[in-house]
Order: C-alpha cells, then structure tokens, then sequence
C-alpha cells in the first residue's frame, strides 16, 4: 500500500530500491535504542526472508503485515500506554509496585515484570515488555530496583497527557485503609540488656557520612522486626500498613510513631537524626524506595 511504500522510501537513504543492512539498523535503533547487534541480526535475517543481504520492498511488506503493529511503536510511546493503563487503573507508585513485586522482596525479576504488565496492559506482546523492562533495569543484574522502577513509573505518568484526575478508587484502596487503620507491629521481646543510650544528636547528619553507631544499632533492630520472619509480611506490605494516611510516603510522625515502637527511650530530636539517615533525598518523606533499601 502506499503507507508501506512512502515508508520503505523514507528509509531507502540511497534511494536504490533495496534496504541495506546499516539502513535497517537505522530504523531499529529508532524504535528500540538498546538492541544488541545479535538482536539486530536477528531482525535483518527475519526481514531479509531470501538471504540476499538486503530488504526489498516486498520483503519489507511482508515483514510489517506479519509483525505486530505495535513493535513499530517506539518505546517512549510503550513507556506511555502502559501510564495511560496506570491512570484508568488509578494506581500510585506504591500500589503498582505491590502488584509486581509479587514475593516481596524489593526487586522485579523479568518473570514479575512480564506478568505484571500482561495484567495491567494485555494488549503490548512480550517483546514490547521486555524492551521497556531493558529501557529501565540498567544495573545489569537482570532484576529491576526499587528505583529502577521508580524512574519508570515517574516516566510512564509523565508521559501522558494532561488530563483531569480520577475519583476513582484504586484496587487496593480498602486494603491500605483497613491496613492502616490495624496497630504498628508488635515490640520485639525486651534485649537481654538494655540498649545504651545514644550521644547527644547531631545537629543534622553530613549527608553522605556513615551511620553512628547507635544509629545503625536502632535502624538494624527494627529492620530485624520488620522483617516477614518476624512480622509475617513483605517489606512493602509493612510500609502500607505503617503509611496511616495511605500517601505512600511516610512522614516523619509516622516513622517517630515506628520508632517509638521499639525505642521508647529515644527524644524527639534522636528520632529526626534517625529519619535523616533514611530520608536520603532530603525531601522531608521517606519514600517506598527509600524505606525498602534501609529495612528490606
């Protein structure tokens, strides 16, 4: 057809009615910017279907009736449709994270992230998911971060079109209310000795300096009782059920209200150098991110 025909020309940069190897690349690395040579091979060879070394026009038709129209869609545009399935959803950063990181551990596998997003958006195929999990897992570990994974939220929401915001209530929203609304965890049992009492505070801790002492004495106990082994709950089931006005963040009286829990002895201002130590942005909330890295 003539959609097909002006793109063939588009691409055709010597105009000799053939799709050389480098012209294909071109295309490929426009749509989806991380594919390895190997992949791109791939995509040649699947193009080229007689193996003369090039793609001539009828190939190239036949390549795109075949494929799935959405492999020719970008993955900034992936990154956006999966956004728009976030927001008919009503889904916050921290219930999209929930539903992928199905055991809670803080991380996404690519199992994870593939069913996730079949669930969320049915209509992207698994190459469509993998590009985009490849777009934002960058550590090379195979696993997407807490962070990673932030980016790519933040990413997809800011991507859609302005729109007005939904009344609508998210999936998980009576979940956080009756979880909110249950008693912190219990205090651990009473130490063998008591705890010694920390040094004066800090007026506020260098930002980038080590944790004192009694500081990483106090965030390890109740990263200890935080824990599913003592707790029964994931680490980010624990961060719902302790975000009581389901912001997921948590305020500085929500995490005093924790710490108290397990360290009543502590003042005021202890507790502020304590949530400094956490609070790495500085931005005055302990995000989802955040609360995972220290107590997961």
């Amino acid at each position: 057809g003539h959609d097909v025909d002006t793109l063939f020309r588009s691409l055709d940069v010597d105009g000799n009615q053939r799709l050389s190897r480098s012209e294909v690349a071109r295309m490929m690395i426009t749509f989806q910017p991380d594919l390895s040579l190997a992949e791109q091979d791939k995509v040649f060879a699947h193009l080229d279907r007689n193996g003369s070394g090039d793609v001539d026009v009828h190939e190239f038709a036949q390549a795109l009736k075949d494929a799935n129209p959405s492999a020719l869609v970008s993955i900034e545009e992936k990154v956006k449709a999966i956004g728009d399935r976030f927001h008919e959803r009503g889904y916050t950063l921290l219930n999209a994270f929930t539903l992928f990181d199905r055991d809670g551990d803080g991380w996404l596998t690519r199992d994870e992230w593939h069913r996730a997003i079949r669930l969320v958006s049915p209509s992207h195929s698994d190459h469509d998911i993998e590009a985009v999990f490849r777009r934002f897992a960058t550590g090379g570990t195979g696993l997407m971060s807490v962070v990673e994974f932030q980016n790519f939220f933040q990413d997809s929401v800011n991507r859609r079109a302005p729109a007005m915001p939904s009344t609508e209530l998210h999936p998980l929203s009576h979940r956080q209310v009756s979880l909110a609304q249950q008693p912190p965890p219990p205090p651990p049992p009473p130490p063998q000795a008591p705890l010694p009492p920390p040094p004066p505070p800090l007026a506020s801790p260098p930002q980038h300096s080590a944790e004192m002492p009694w500081e990483t004495e106090t965030l390890d106990l109740v990263k200890s009782c935080l824990s599913t082994a003592r707790s029964g709950m994931t680490i980010t089931e624990v961060f719902r059920r302790l975000d009581i006005d389901s912001s997921d963040a948590m305020s500085f009286f929500e995490f005093m209200r924790l710490i108290k829990t397990y360290r009543a002895d502590l003042e005021e201002h202890h507790v502020k150098q304590l949530f400094q130590r956490v609070n790495t942005s500085r931005t005055g909330n302990i995000t989802v991110g955040e609360f995972v890295l220290r107590f997961g």
